[in-house]
């Protein structure tokens, strides 16, 4: 399940999904399973240009946050959090 908070800013080209197929070698992917999570994104963040939130856990993005363009998010961010990068890590807090 993807919940979306208040005031969300999703900019273009934003993937956000709560699935992903499992890895059994020497299968095609029709064969396999799926693993589901979920993405949840606090209100009044920003999800920069491109961006990849990759949510077959669950994954928790906090109050005020801004995912930086191309940034592929694979956990949680917290409140007012600055995140990115591959992997998206935290450079920085807002006040």
């Amino acid at each position: 399940m993807i919940i979306i908070g208040n005031g969300v800013s999703i900019l273009p080209n934003v993937l956000i999904t709560d699935t992903e197929h499992e890895y059994i070698p020497n299968k095609s992917l029709r064969h396999t399973g799926l693993n589901v999570g979920g993405v949840e994104i606090g209100d009044y963040s920003v999800i920069g240009m491109g961006a990849r939130i990759l949510g077959h856990r669950h994954i928790k993005i906090g109050r005020n946050v801004v995912i930086g363009a191309n940034a592929v998010v694979t956990s949680d961010i917290s409140d007012n959090a600055v995140a990115v990068g591959i992997l998206a890590k935290i450079i920085k807090y807002s006040k």
